[in-house]
């Protein structure tokens, strides 16, 4: 493995990936599903989607510290050259394909669907076609490389105050959007204002790294088993929020900004999940994370998430049945990753 790489990150996006393609492609069998709560852990893709928020929030920080700290302060012209090389070229290739399928009449995206998908601003009309939707957490995080880094090298002493204003002002916006309908947009849970709180915790654990990690192992420390603890309480914020639907019980009040899985105190599990993940190098857990198979699935995370939505929507013959549309996932997953993402990611290294 990578000696530059943060341990343990690719196993985590491993695992966010993995619970995004059950939910997507519906693994579990019914019998499972309904009888076997737990497991509903596997098919909640808003549980995998903010882990990858997280980890963003988490990672961009770490990267723009340990450059402030190297080169005494930032270039935002390195940095966003890099975003580019890294993001655009899988993401644009995927929009090609896009195009040729719409030539042949294989699926149908509008104009305002495409002008959303170019400039990274899905988020605001995500629900256009189904091809495309999935494509609304990218732009969310494109936004977030946009802002941040201005924030972080214009107002150094203010970086705390302005995450700390995100995280308390998204779950309010989350509770208003659960009793009121917002008719700008489509400002709902799948944007920017509804999920910002989670790429901002990730920014606070990078920001105060040793005292997270220290307040981490404190809160550990009187735990026997912290795993179990987390995923306790992960199968937790995914029962209620299923019971809440299955039962009519009218807890979104509570679920929706701050239980549920993308509830602001579930993103401070994550954040815990991450720093226990990173640090506890003598378990299981670690050596699962960085095994070759979870690092490969993690490297590969960006690729499966861009192309597993038009195989399974698209209308494409047998490639969009089951179980070859795992399978063709896969394949093309491999192919950007390997012949598109890895060329430029060689050249991102120069900035």
């Amino acid at each position: 493995m990578d000696k530059k790489l943060i341990p343990s990150l690719n196993g985590i996006r491993a695992i966010s990936i993995l619970i995004v393609i059950f939910s997507h492609f519906k693994i579990l069998n019914n019998f499972i599903r309904n009888n076997f709560y737990p497991a509903l852990i596997l098919e909640n893709g808003a549980l995998g989607v903010n882990i990858f928020f997280v980890i963003s929030g988490f990672l961009i920080t770490k990267l723009l510290i340990a450059e402030e700290e190297k080169k005494g302060q930032v270039s935002l012209k390195n940095f966003y050259i890099r975003r580019i090389l890294r993001i655009f070229p899988a993401y644009y290739f995927l929009l090609i394909i896009y195009y040729l399928l719409q030539n042949f009449k294989l699926i149908q995206l509008s104009n305002s669907s495409w002008i959303s998908a170019l400039t990274y601003s899905k988020f605001l009309n995500h629900s256009l076609d189904v091809y495309s939707e999935h494509l609304w957490s990218l732009s969310v995080e494109e936004w977030f490389y946009l802002f941040w880094p201005f924030i972080f090298i214009y107002l150094p002493r203010r970086r705390l105050l302005i995450a700390l204003i995100v995280i308390i002002l998204v779950p309010l916006i989350r509770l208003y959007g659960y009793n009121h309908k917002i008719y700008l947009f489509e400002i709902d849970g799948l944007t920017l204002f509804q999920r910002a709180d989670g790429l901002m915790i990730g920014c606070i654990i990078a920001l105060f790294y040793e005292k997270s990690l220290q307040l981490s192992i404190k809160i550990f420390k009187f735990i026997k088993f912290p795993k179990l603890l987390l995923l306790i309480f992960f199968c937790f914020a995914v029962f209620l929020e299923n019971l809440n639907i299955k039962h009519h019980l009218h807890l979104g009040i509570f679920l929706i900004p701050l239980l549920g899985s993308g509830g602001t105190i579930t993103l401070l599990f994550i954040g815990l999940l991450i720093l226990f993940s990173i640090n506890d190098k003598t378990s299981w857990w670690y050596f699962f994370l960085n095994s070759k198979i979870m690092n490969y699935l993690g490297k590969l995370s960006y690729s499966l998430y861009l192309w597993q939505q038009i195989i399974i929507y698209g209308s494409l013959g047998f490639v969009s049945n089951k179980p070859y549309n795992l399978f063709f996932t896969f394949l093309l997953a491999n192919i950007s990753h390997y012949f598109i993402e890895r060329p430029f990611l060689k050249l991102k290294n120069k900035f």
